[in-house]
């Protein structure tokens, strides 16, 4: 059944949808840091509008990364290219004069740090696409899905009882109803990369298992 076969393709964890929130949590700090890079002692116009080109880079970085776990197919490109431009400004700016390295250095050394992780975590979002497009389709499909679904199970419900079937059926039948919605709740929890999104996975896989399992036995079962 298609149901089946897009509940078995939701197993991945959700770390790419994780790591962009912490690239948009990473970016609050950056943009403080670029806001002292831009109050620094040195007039040179170059480095400030360098310091200028990374701020307006960050803003659409963290933008085209909320697109991109949000599924949209066409960010992925502009979310590469943008990664690769911020780095090549950052490398310029990081190769300023040594006068305004020596002035900045703090500075440098902190936005150094945040760079590299945001890169990290942009790189993995760009580089697992496929993933992410096609768990936002798994979740967007489930979720539309899951009224009718739990009708069926109802229907279900009241035929084993109807028919005088044993009444631990009707009530595995049942839990499938319970379970279905929440694994409907765990997918929008993974899909917005809430802070316990790790275990929103660990429950849906369990979830997943237990309900492809039930529901094979319904099928094949007398």
């Amino acid at each position: 059944m298609k149901t089946d076969s897009k509940i078995a393709a939701f197993k991945a964890k959700p770390t790419t949808i994780i790591a962009a929130v912490l690239l948009v949590v990473s970016f609050a700090a950056a943009m403080v840091l670029l806001f002292l890079i831009n109050q620094g002692k040195s007039n040179d116009q170059r480095y400030l509008q360098q310091a200028g080109d990374l701020r307006a880079q960050a803003y659409r970085l963290t933008s085209l990364s909320r697109d991109a776990t949000s599924g949209d197919e066409k960010a992925f490109g502009e979310l590469t290219g943008v990664v690769q431009s911020m780095g090549g400004t950052w490398d310029m700016l990081r190769n300023s004069d040594e006068r305004t390295q020596k002035t900045l250095s703090s500075e440098f050394d902190s936005f150094g740090a945040i760079w590299n992780r945001v890169k990290t975590n942009a790189q993995a979002i760009a580089t697992n696409k496929d993933l992410i497009v096609s768990l936002n389709n798994v979740g967007n499909t489930l979720n539309d899905n899951l009224p009718t679904l739990q009708t069926e199970h109802n229907n279900i419900v009241d035929i084993l009882l109807e028919s005088g079937s044993p009444a631990d059926q009707a009530i595995q039948a049942q839990l499938l109803s319970w379970r279905a919605e929440r694994i409907g709740r765990n997918v929008d929890k993974m899909l917005r990369g809430d802070a316990d999104s790790g275990d929103a996975a660990d429950q849906f896989n369990r979830d997943a298992n237990f309900y492809a399992r039930v529901l094979t036995a319904m099928k094949d079962g007398d």
